[in-house]
């Protein structure tokens, strides 16, 4: 188990995607301001 969370970590879709996620929630959080 512990060996496919660091595969996953390790790809870098998986860091790309965390960082769409972050600026979608920074985004909805600014407009409700």
């Amino acid at each position: 188990m512990w060996q496919e969370f660091l595969t996953m970590i390790r790809h870098p879709f998986f860091w790309g995607d965390f960082i769409t996620v972050g600026y979608i929630m920074v985004r909805l959080i600014h407009a409700r301001m």
